[in-house]
């Protein structure tokens, strides 16, 4: 299943950084949530490739520093909750997946 992840990750990181540019999002939408979207979920592929890499290495399962591991997994969770939050946020609060407003919408906390 962490392997499935890597690979979805790689496919998703690639087609993120693909669309960025055309984001139809008012500047400071793009500063204070794609940025942050954009760093979360960086860090979270790289984190699931160091642990893939490292399961596979140790397989089954690591059995040395196995809480280590656990505690890689754990905050690979909250890297991926965090990152979706930003992206969700965007989504559904600053119109950024469809065309239900004609301008985009700027950013208010």
């Amino acid at each position: 299943m962490l392997l499935l992840a890597a690979l979805s990750a790689a496919v998703t990181l690639v087609s993120g950084f693909y669309a960025a540019p055309g984001l139809m999002v008012s500047e400071s939408v793009r500063q204070e949530l794609l940025s942050h979207h954009k760093h979360l979920m960086v860090a979270a592929s790289i984190l699931t490739g160091v642990l893939t890499l490292w399961a596979l290495a140790s397989r089954p399962m690591p059995t040395r520093a196995r809480v280590l591991f656990m505690a890689g997994l754990l905050a690979l969770m909250v890297l991926i909750a965090a990152g979706a939050d930003l992206g969700g946020e965007m989504v559904y609060g600053y119109n950024a997946g469809g065309s239900a407003c004609p301008q985009p919408i700027d950013f208010k906390k």
